[in-house]
């Protein structure tokens, strides 16, 4: 869709706690793709291929900053984190990263 604009032209594309640079087979196909998008947003923990190609890149809060519930999809196990200190600098919680 990003290449071709059909059947939309995408004009913002946002990258949250995933690299789709990293994570998609052809990685220069999607390089290409992300260069044709007027704006990206990237919100992750490290500066990674496709934060590179962010305009603006947002820090999340790590595992260590928020309170929390997981569960497991293999076990079934649920289990609660209590935050050990709070956000640092301009972090905030990722939504895609919460319970």
């Amino acid at each position: 869709m990003l290449l071709n604009k059909k059947p939309y032209d995408v004009k913002v594309l946002l990258s949250i706690a995933c690299d789709p640079v990293l994570g998609e087979q052809d990685t220069d196909k999607t390089v290409a793709a992300m260069k044709k998008v007027d704006f990206i947003a990237a919100s992750d923990f490290f500066i990674s291929p496709a934060a590179n190609l962010a305009d603006i890149l947002l820090p999340p809060a790590t595992y260590l900053e928020r309170d929390e519930i997981h569960t497991s999809r293999y076990t079934g196990f649920y289990c609660a984190g209590e935050k050990a200190i709070e956000p640092v600098g301009e972090c905030r919680l990722n939504p895609s990263l919460l319970p």
